[in-house]
């Protein structure tokens, strides 16, 4: 901080001894380390507050940013949001898309209804026609079907 050396140290002391005496030069010598350790907790809290303003200022910048980027953003959505309005005639109805789990559950469904009504169509074809002799059914059929026959 100030590049003192030994010398200069030595001299101070002898002035100081000198001048002040040796019988306060204790007192005196603890009374200015005291200050000494003040002066230094003062500058250390000093530049702590400011380091502390220096971030703080750094990530207000940042917000200030992020808000300016957020302010495009809306603006671009609502000019959107605002030329869709203009295209799509008042009153229109807007559908929707259908979620992939509604379609999945849809696509599970639909060929169980279709095994479904195609066994029924097959247990049509499969009931005997009153002309002809029950022998002519053929022995594939399930329980399900003959009890269905047998109604």
């Amino acid at each position: 901080m100030f590049d003192v050396g030994f010398m200069e140290l030595v001299l101070v002391a002898v002035v100081a001894l000198l001048v002040i005496g040796p019988e306060r030069l204790p007192a005196v010598a603890r009374t200015v380390g005291f200050w000494i350790g003040k002066v230094r907790k003062f500058v250390s809290s000093v530049q702590d507050d400011f380091n502390r303003e220096v971030i703080k200022s750094e990530e207000l910048k940042r917000l200030v940013e992020e808000q300016a980027k957020i302010k495009d953003i809306h603006e671009i959505m609502e000019h959107t949001v605002d030329d869709t309005r203009k295209t799509v005639p008042t009153g229109a109805k807007l559908t929707t898309e259908r979620t992939e789990i509604e379609q999945a559950k849809e696509r599970k469904e639909t060929p169980r209804l279709d095994s479904q009504d195609t066994g029924q169509k097959q247990n049509d074809s499969h009931q005997p026609n009153p002309a002809t002799p029950e022998s002519s059914v053929p022995e594939s059929t399930t329980k399900a079907d003959q009890t269905r026959k047998a109604e």
